[in-house]
């Protein structure tokens, strides 16, 4: 199982640690923006002896510290003949002189030594906020936290640009997953997850570079049992009943004035900068993509329709039946159709958006004085346009 790519810290600036930074329940310790965190750490050579006085106060009060680097002297000239001496009187409180290891002191523990931070966190019998086990067998996902009141809220982000499926354990003690969907705000729950004695363990798939937060607010009743192999994870949504490829046609609309809008059949999607047609590969603007499909009425019964564009170059709005399903600008481009469609036959419009990148080239334009100009015109063409397989899609 892996835990993420980068271990979660924050560095708390010294004159912030003196004013905030408290002693809660449980020995976290945690900051008036809500902020908590299980272990205080200690890795520079220098530090304000007014700053190692205020951990000294945290440590007694309950805090857990890690001195994994011993500071020996304060990094500016003020009061520098008592400065580190105060240092060292604070040090020997914290019994940084021990044997490596976890040592108690006042109401807190102090972990000296350098080591791993696995190793730290074993030591502390810690388990990892957040570990996961893909299925690919390849890491892919990095994560946040913080808590709400009884709230435990992550925010798990896959950092690859392609879908990952993955099997994620939570360090939360027996309460039910939430997903929580960045983009639009949803909130569904998790229909898959287990309760274990100091984890919840939730199956998800992300789409690429995708993200969605898992929240944990009410009390898990029932899931203990083991979580079955080969189940749908949360985060996948529908099953494809239809593919969309047949010809199109396409509106084009040049964004730049005095540019003719122009319009071409095409027998399958493609990207404009790959086209012969040195229109296409210099246009910048939106494209009208036209077509129709059929929704037999006996299908309309099912609870949720979707419309999933594929891969889409740079953003897209979809219109069924002339009103709009909504913007979509990043993976999965998948937007929900359901109170749109109608029995029998669908209008559909998808509109399609890119940047100028592709105009600027052809036509060696380099503004001045605008955030493009570093681009300079040596790039290659980017990807433009609908790529698909526009699917539709439905679930329960």
């Amino acid at each position: 199982m892996w835990t993420a790519r980068r271990r979660r810290r924050d560095v708390v600036p010294g004159d912030l640690l003196t004013a905030q930074l408290k002693v809660q329940p449980g020995g976290r310790v945690g900051l008036a923006n809500g902020a908590s965190y299980p272990v205080l750490a200690i890795a520079n050579t220098t530090i304000a002896p007014e700053v190692l006085q205020k951990i000294v106060q945290l440590v007694n009060a309950g805090a857990t510290l890690w001195l994994r680097t011993l500071p020996r002297q304060s990094p500016g000239w003020k009061d520098c003949s008592t400065a580190d001496q105060t240092i060292a009187r604070c040090l020997k409180e914290l019994g940084a002189n021990q044997p490596a290891g976890v040592h108690v002191v006042g109401k807190g523990r102090v972990i000296v030594g350098e080591m791993p931070v696995k190793d730290m966190l074993a030591r502390l019998g810690l388990a990892p906020a957040f570990a996961y086990t893909p299925d690919d067998g390849q890491p892919c996902l990095d994560y946040n936290q913080r808590q709400d009141g009884d709230t435990e809220i992550y925010f798990v982000a896959n950092w690859k640009e392609a879908w990952h499926r993955a099997e994620c354990a939570f360090r939360v003690a027996d309460k039910q997953p939430e997903l929580w969907n960045p983009l639009t705000g949803e909130i569904s729950p998790c229909p898959q997850y287990q309760v274990g004695k100091d984890t919840v363990r939730v199956p998800l798939q992300l789409p690429p570079n995708g993200s969605t937060f898992v929240v944990f607010r009410k009390k898990a009743e029932g899931h203990r049992e083991p979580l079955a192999k080969n189940l749908a994870p949360a985060g996948a949504e529908g099953v494809v009943v239809a593919t969309l490829a047949e010809s199109w046609r396409i509106q084009f609309n040049p964004a730049r004035v005095g540019l003719v809008k122009f319009e071409t059949n095409a027998p399958a999607l493609f990207l404009w900068n790959e086209s012969t047609d040195a229109r296409l590969q210099a246009f910048a603007g939106s494209a009208s993509y036209l077509t129709t499909f059929a929704t037999p009425h006996s299908a309309l019964r099912t609870p949720h329709w979707s419309l999933d564009l594929g891969a889409v170059h740079d953003l897209a709005e979809v219109f069924v039946n002339g009103k709009s399903a909504g913007v979509v600008w990043t993976a999965p481009f998948r937007v929900d159709v359901t109170r749109l469609l109608q029995s029998g036959t669908n209008a559909l419009e998808i509109r399609v958006v890119n940047t100028w990148h592709n105009w600027r080239l052809a036509n060696k334009y380099l503004p001045v004085e605008h955030a493009w100009s570093a681009r300079g015109l040596k790039e290659p063409r980017l990807p433009a346009g609908l790529l698909g397989p526009v699917t539709v899609r439905v679930s329960e």
